[in-house]
């Protein structure tokens, strides 16, 4: 029995770490680490041109790629929520923009109702 999500067909799930890229490696080299994160994030919007992708990763991974759109100067610069979403536009000219971070809503109206 296959027990995966179904997605809308023009929804590409594609889980960063495994399918991608090289799996992450931390090691003592933090620049290394935070270039292939940002390169594995890099080669699943160059995968998919003109699509909308779903990336399911750890928070670290979230806070080095975006650390590295706005110019951060602190690679962990914010405490991304547990399954909280972040959303980036990607143009093909290689332009990124954030159009939002970490949020949250589905988890706040799960709270609501249980009170």
């Amino acid at each position: 029995m296959d027990l995966r999500p179904r997605l809308p067909p023009r929804l590409t799930l594609e889980l960063l770490l495994i399918r991608h890229a090289e799996p992450i490696r931390i090691d003592a080299k933090p620049k290394g680490f935070r270039q292939r994160s940002i390169q594995a994030v890099e080669a699943v919007i160059a995968g998919h041109p003109g699509q909308r992708v779903a990336v399911i990763t750890h928070g670290g991974i979230i806070n080095l790629y975006l650390g590295h759109l706005i110019g951060a100067s602190r690679p962990f610069f914010f405490v991304p929520d547990h399954t909280s979403i972040t959303t980036v536009r990607a143009a093909r000219s290689g332009e990124r923009t954030v159009v939002n971070v970490n949020l949250a809503v589905h988890l706040q109206s799960k709270r609501l109702k249980a009170t």
